[in-house]
């Protein structure tokens, strides 16, 4: 059995660089969802971002969409690239947020439609 490593990287107090293929913090935290559409991470640079968003606190009669935005002119609006509902307990709880390469900005947010709003952890980070 191959054991996952579970942690990522450690926030930095200072700029880290790291070897080509790895992946800087852009921005860990966690939500709890209030029934509107949450952003979670909206990030304006030029990058590849890749993410978690742990789902595991989702029980019976919950809901929730997760929705991901691109701009695609510099002063231009957000157009929704993507949308996912989940509902009830997920197995497994740990969704992977496939990368998405940008130049000029992409936003993803969390809305919980239904049940009890729960807290959901999420970690995004960038390809270096």
């Amino acid at each position: 059995m191959v054991k996952l490593k579970t942690e990522f990287f450690p926030v930095a107090t200072k700029p880290v660089s790291a070897p080509k293929g790895m992946f800087d913090p852009v921005k860990r935290g966690n939500v709890k969802a209030d029934g509107t559409e949450q952003t979670l991470l909206e990030y304006e640079d030029v990058g590849r971002v890749i993410g978690y968003i742990d789902l595991s606190e989702m029980d019976v009669g919950d809901s929730i969409i997760l929705r991901q935005y691109m701009r695609l002119q510099k002063k231009g609006a957000y157009k929704k690239y993507a949308q996912q509902t989940f509902s009830a307990f997920q197995d497994p709880p740990l969704l992977y947020v496939t990368p998405k390469e940008t130049d000029l900005g992409i936003k993803f947010t969390l809305e919980q439609t239904s049940g009890e709003f729960r807290r959901f952890i999420y970690n995004f980070m960038e390809e270096t």
